[in-house]
């Protein structure tokens, strides 16, 4: 359990500069990661999946959630927890996030 939040301003591309507390679970969702862990569940089990993370575990696809660009600016170390899930889950990485991936090593 944890209260809904944003974030912004990760000028260190690690940690936010401010995070606000906000009423909306799809905005909470919006800042993960990967699509795998923008899931959540209702105390009645239902799980709320607003960006396909369901269908990318059964795909095993590890994808950004929205642009990859800034979720890797918001957190470098995403990238390296994107090499992870694919070593230790044997998933792959969506091509559109991969070739940010690439592209900001290039």
């Amino acid at each position: 359990m944890t209260t809904f939040r944003t974030e912004s301003g990760y000028s260190d591309n690690r940690r936010p500069d401010s995070v606000e507390f906000v009423l909306s679970l799809k905005e909470d969702l919006r800042r993960r990661d990967f699509t795998i862990n923008a899931m959540a569940m209702t105390e009645n089990q239902e799980i709320i999946d607003p960006f396909g993370g369901q269908e990318d575990l059964q795909n095993q696809i590890i994808r950004a959630v929205g642009n990859p660009d800034e979720r890797f600016e918001e957190d470098a170390l995403r990238m390296l927890r994107a090499i992870r899930f694919t070593g230790q889950l044997d998933f792959i990485i969506d091509m559109k996030t991969y070739i940010r991936f690439v592209a900001m090593h290039a």
